[in-house]
């Protein structure tokens, strides 16, 4: 993770995070709640 002082793409990120969330949501609706652990362990490291 990298930390952002005082620039303005700081809301560009907050909104981007928002659209692998949604991805996330519908591959876990497709596969199940297996696919949800896989998912989690992407986005975290």
């Amino acid at each position: 993770g990298g930390e952002k002082n005082n620039e303005p793409e700081s809301s560009s990120a907050s909104s981007e995070q928002i659209i692998p969330a949604t991805i996330s949501k519908e591959k876990i609706s497709l596969g199940g709640a297996g696919n949800s652990i896989d998912i989690d362990k992407l986005l975290s490291s």
